[in-house]
């Protein structure tokens, strides 16, 4: 996303730099970045990683890494405490699409069915695999241990996240190139202890 800003009164380019940018490069032409190099004064990624796969393109601009925020005001000073219980509580929240690596995580709890582990896992979003993911989730037996809760408030995810075991966050680049830099519900997380 290009802004325009103002820096010492002289106007600048801004542009902000997220996963799916630099992921989508077999879908672009060769003279994609170096237009958009030219137009633009100063990079925002929003994790190292990106900054590294703008300087591998070519850029010569300055980069600056800003991690994307998170609004702490509707999370708990006091996380909720843990159920303890014997069941493992699991949580994926995202879009259902292949960069998410829910395939691969429905894999996962098959091993940990064959294990004789309990667990409920419960996985938030929508999206174009839901009906892949559903049938994995039937061919594997898997029904009585995963629910999929489709697309929740931000509140409601925040609940069911903060009575979670474990976030199950398994990014992976899709085969059209797209992956994602550093997801906001792992910060969520990491924020109240899961």
């Amino acid at each position: 996303m290009k802004k325009r800003c103002f820096i010492d009164d002289k106007a600048k380019w801004l542009c902000s730099v997220r996963g799916h940018d630099i992921s989508r490069d077999r879908q672009r032409d060769q003279a994609y970045w170096p237009r958009i190099f030219a137009g633009v004064d100063h990079f925002l990624p929003v994790c190292r990683s990106l900054a590294l796969a703008l300087v591998q393109k070519g850029c010569e601009k300055p980069i600056s890494v800003v991690r994307s925020p998170i609004n702490v005001a509707h999370i708990a000073q006091d996380p909720k405490p843990r159920h303890g219980g014997k069941v493992l509580r699991l949580l994926s929240v995202g879009r259902l699409v292949e960069k998410k690596g829910l395939v691969d995580a429905l894999d996962a709890m098959r091993i940990l069915k064959a294990k004789g582990v309990a667990f409920q896992y419960s996985i938030i979003g929508d999206g174009e695999l839901r009906e892949l993911l559903v049938e994995q989730v039937r061919a594997n037996a898997l029904s009585d241990n995963v629910q999929f809760l489709g697309s929740l408030s931000p509140t409601e995810t925040l609940d069911i996240l903060q009575s979670s075991d474990i976030l199950v966050a398994p990014s992976k680049m899709a085969r059209d190139g797209d992956s994602e830099g550093i997801p906001n519900v792992l910060k969520e997380a990491m924020l109240i202890g899961v």
